[in-house]
Parts: structure tokens; sequence; C-alpha cells
């Protein structure tokens, strides 16, 4: 009897701290750079590759690299901000971000949270821009295609990746080198 009890008592108390435990990470306002840099991956590539993932957290650090570079230039108004948060909660950056409605929360244990831990490592110039295959915006045509993801399986769907003249490009050595490696095809 005491063993039943205790078992029960066991079941009890596990089913009390999963529902205490959170199951997402929610995206309405994120604050630090890490869960920004996930939220950013889950509502802008949840269903690219990873390295099409990580390819995207490292254009929000390459824009925060462009910052550094325009302050070291004496720019007194710098074309992003400096931290992860800043950049993605730029005004009219990343559509995610600018429609509350948009903000899907991340499901624990999705890529985007290792893709977002590996585009942080990330030092330096990769591309600052990116558009889906289905759109073309007018900036793209004044811009450099560096590389794409490959298509989604399930909608055909990848990002282009473009840089900004004139910005040196860092040598990539992880993951998202296949998004430069693809640029042969284009």
């Amino acid at each position: 009897m005491k063993k039943l009890m205790l078992l029960i008592l066991l079941i009890s108390v596990q089913d009390a701290v999963a529902r205490q435990t959170p199951q997402r990470l929610s995206c309405k306002n994120p604050q630090s750079d890490i869960a920004c840099m996930t939220c950013n991956c889950y509502n802008e590539a949840a269903g690219q590759s990873y390295a099409g993932q990580v390819a995207v957290g490292k254009v929000v650090k390459s824009r925060m690299y462009v910052h550094k570079i325009d302050r070291q230039a004496g720019a007194r108004n710098a074309r992003y901000e400096a931290s992860v948060c800043g950049v993605i909660k730029q005004k009219s950056q990343f559509s995610w971000y600018n429609k509350l409605k948009t903000r899907a929360p991340v499901p624990f244990g999705h890529p985007c949270f290792n893709a977002a831990q590996e585009s942080m490592k990330f030092e330096g110039y990769f591309a600052d821009h990116y558009h889906a295959n289905y759109v073309k915006p007018k900036w793209a045509r004044k811009m450099k295609v560096v590389g794409r993801d490959e298509p989604n399986k399930r909608n055909g769907a990848y990002h282009i990746f473009y840089a900004a003249a004139g910005i040196k490009q860092t040598p990539q050595k992880d993951e998202s080198s296949a998004i430069v490696a693809v640029n042969d095809r284009l």
C-alpha cells in the first residue's frame, strides 16, 4: 500500500512540474540576445535546412559587424543596431517582429535553439540581406548574391543571401558554409 501511495504521489508531482514547465519559448517580446536569435530563426527559417537557419542568424551578426564598421568610419548614424535584439527589433527589418500576430512561440527542442547558439558564435561578415525565393524585393537588384539555401522539401521555398558591395566576407568554417558553396549553382 505504501508503494502504491508513493507511486501516486510521484506521478502527481511529475504532472505538476510538467504543467509549470513551459513547453515553448515565447516570442511576443524576447529580451535576451539568445531568445531574440532563436525567435528570429524560428519565425524566419523554421522550415529551412539547419545550415539555412544558421545563415539567417549570421545575417543578424553581420549587421552588427556593419554597425561596428560604420562607427569606426565615423558615421553618425549606423545602418544597423549594435545588439542582436536591436538588429531584430529594428523597424521594418524582420516581418515576423513587425507583426505582433505572427510572433509564433518556439517549441522546445526545435533545431533553431542549436542554430541560434551556433550563429551567436560568429564574428565577421557573411551577408546582410536575404529574402525568400518567392518574393522579388527592389533592393536585391543592387546587391551581390552570395548564396542560397537548399529548397524546403515540403514547399520548395528557400532563402537567397546578399552581401553589400565593398564589405569583405569572413571565410566560413562551420555548418553555414554549405550556404556559400551553393553559390556556384545560382
